[in-house]
């Protein structure tokens, strides 16, 4: 496992888990919103955001959490493991109202900088509508690139817990 790509709704943990796998595997961990925001959240141009993603998945070892459709089939045929953080609509909202709680107005570490913590309604509509909308999409990228013998699908906290646990335990071993 030497290039690891984290997928999943926003508020599954995508964030959290890949920096915690990266504790444990000593991967580098690339957060691709730190790639396509700028701040004062405003979009980067493809012109801008596409060569770092690629530049940074041209590395040899990493871990990058994000969906960004656009550039899904770019970084799925270099990752040797995907991982898929299939958490319930209404877990990724419980998720994103706790971090919320605790964040609102401050960039978290990883965020780019300049975009603090903030809410809206297409926000709340979009975490509702990924498992219409998004989900399909990344499945069939999986698909396409028949990455189904590499990917990982963890349906809970206690799946991701395990896992972790799995990867710590099989590294203080080799």
């Amino acid at each position: 496992m030497q290039r690891v790509l984290v997928l999943g709704s926003s508020g599954a943990g995508k964030s959290t888990f890949a920096r915690r796998l990266g504790a444990i595997t000593g991967l580098p961990v690339v957060h691709i919103d730190q790639l396509f925001w700028l701040p004062g959240w405003v979009q980067a141009e493809k012109e801008i955001y596409r060569p770092r993603l690629a530049q940074a998945a041209a590395e040899p070892r990493w871990i990058i959490d994000g969906n960004y459709l656009s550039t899904i089939d770019e970084r799925l045929p270099r990752a040797d493991h995907v991982i898929l953080l299939d958490r319930t609509r209404f877990a990724c909202l419980a998720r994103v109202a706790r971090r919320i709680a605790r964040s609102y107005g401050q960039v978290r570490p990883d965020m780019a900088e300049g975009c603090p913590e903030q809410i809206d309604w297409a926000f709340l509509k979009y975490i509702w509508d990924f498992p219409n909308t998004q989900w399909p999409q990344i499945i069939a990228a999986i698909g396409r690139h028949k990455a189904w013998d590499r990917t990982t699908t963890l349906k809970s906290d206690r799946a991701a817990e395990a896992f972790l646990r799995n990867v710590s335990v099989t590294r203080m071993r080799s």
